[in-house]
């Protein structure tokens, strides 16, 4: 007998006195008492038609003291009727315990995690095999704000304002993905930059084991999306039917699932980036997902785990058709430099009623200033184009000596306005452009000739 999984499914949490609360009591100091049911899936090798029979011991400790045994049972008499089958361990009371909560809501370097370890012993008392499972102890939920009508996350029971970003792994082939310490290390880096959310993007992956234990351990919330993308799933390219093989995609995903739902950090799931979920009776050819991965994805969730959010895009229309119960925003975006004043404004570059007079004006973008633009209250960002500028030094590696003498005049002769170089064209060069159509850095060299009263949008004015 092998035990394949152990999952702790963590049905209330109430202070330590007992009672329900709809919010837990802040404080890290504060403990709780938590139901929760516990359940393993074991499979027999070599299965035949003989009886296996046994019993099932667990126990429950803190991760960061393991000889202090916090809760421990057994389970006899269970017997094997299949090569695989799930095995039910019981509803346990934990009590005691302390809440796993998002750094921004704790003074804790690292977050309480607990371990459950699971043994199955043959009938004449043989411990044949043991596997142990980490967890945290919390709830999470999402509503419709009242006045951003968008996605909102409580955890336990607490709003939480998200500030994050968008995660495409370690690096390009998994060189690194073994390194937990990597993994912590780079997570810290997002922490200690005020972020407490992490999106895995769609276009990615599903992350790491190592990857959800550092989130766990350093208190960053997880927005994890399947594999589906609007750039190959028919929205902006390839088709509406994609991926080919449905049932590989689906069986990968359950795997998924069952692999990560012990993780507090974990909040949400996504079906993917940027998809085009419009709600449909008719199983239209356009819609994306395809309507039979949306339904089966939702069937697993609700099955394996019920316990965390699932939203199907992370964006839809800004117009009439955005539905808060199926993507997270109408818009993502904008992309490409902007001035950096632009950021401390709300949603930089889109447009929305929530938007003062004052924010439309400072605004670049002539679908901002439009007051007829189709615009949607937006209280939730998935993601922000965000700009790096490499050094010239490095740029000299791989560009040209024509296309190095390009820079940054745009390539032809200091005219502004003049052609990228075709080099910078297939680096992905990025223009900084506003609503007038001026490119800014070729003004460094370039500047056009404008009035007095305009200097204030000048790349090369003493401001």
């Amino acid at each position: 007998v092998r035990i394949k999984d152990a999952y702790v499914n963590i049905l209330n949490v109430s202070d330590a006195g007992g009672e329900a609360s709809a919010a837990l009591p802040l404080g890290d100091d504060r403990h709780v008492s938590a139901w929760l049911e516990l359940s393993v899936s074991a499979e027999v090798l070599g299965y035949g038609d003989e009886v296996i029979k046994g019993t099932f011991s667990y126990w429950i400790t803190p991760s960061t003291n393991t000889s202090k045994i916090l809760l421990r049972d057994i389970v006899k008499d269970v017997v094997f009727q299949s090569s695989a089958q799930e095995v039910p361990l019981g509803i346990v009371l934990l009590r005691d315990v302390k809440l796993w909560w998002p750094h921004t809501h704790s003074e804790r370097q690292f977050q309480p995690l607990y371990r459950l370890y699971v043994q199955f012993r043959s009938e004449d008392g043989v411990a044949v095999h043991q596997t142990q499972a980490e967890f945290g102890v919390r709830t999470v939920s999402s509503y419709v704000h009242p006045r951003t009508k968008s996605f909102a996350l409580k955890v336990n029971g607490h709003p939480i304002f998200l500030v994050g970003g968008n995660w495409v792994t370690t690096d390009q082939f998994l060189r690194f993905a073994g390194s937990k310490t990597r993994y912590l290390h780079e997570l810290l880096l997002l922490r200690n930059a005020g972020f407490n959310c992490v999106r895995v993007w769609g276009g990615g992956i599903s992350e790491t084991d190592h990857f959800f234990e550092s989130a766990d351990s350093l208190g960053l919330l997880v927005y994890q999306e399947f594999w589906l993308t609007g750039d190959n799933n028919g929205r902006w390219a390839g088709r509406y039917d994609w991926p080919e093989d449905h049932g590989a995609m689906l069986e990968n995903a359950r795997d998924v699932i069952v692999r990560l739902r012990n993780h507090p950090s974990l909040a949400w799931y996504g079906g993917g980036n940027e998809l085009y979920p419009l709600p449909s009776d008719d199983n239209r050819s356009e819609v994306s997902p395809p309507f039979t991965i949306e339904k089966e994805l939702r069937s697993f969730l609700r099955c394996l785990d019920g316990s965390r959010p699932y939203i199907t895009s992370s964006v839809t229309e800004i117009g009439d058709l955005f539905d808060s119960d199926r993507s997270l925003a109408p818009k993502d975006g904008p992309y490409g430099v902007l001035p950096v004043r632009s950021f401390y404004d709300r949603n930089p570059g889109l447009s929305s009623p929530l938007l003062t007079d004052e924010e439309k004006e400072r605004s670049f973008l002539p679908h901002v200033k439009n007051p007829d633009a189709p615009g949607r209250n937006i209280g939730f960002q998935a993601e922000v184009g965000s700009v790096s500028h490499p050094e010239f030094d490095s740029l000299a590696k791989y560009l040209s000596e024509d296309a190095l003498q390009a820079y940054p005049n745009c390539g032809e002769k200091n005219v502004h306005g003049g052609s990228v170089n075709e080099e910078w064209s297939f680096y992905k060069y990025l223009p900084f452009t506003d609503q007038t159509g001026i490119d800014h850095i070729c003004q460094l060299l370039s500047p056009p000739l404008v009035s007095a009263n305009s200097t204030s949008s000048r790349m090369d004015n003493i401001q």
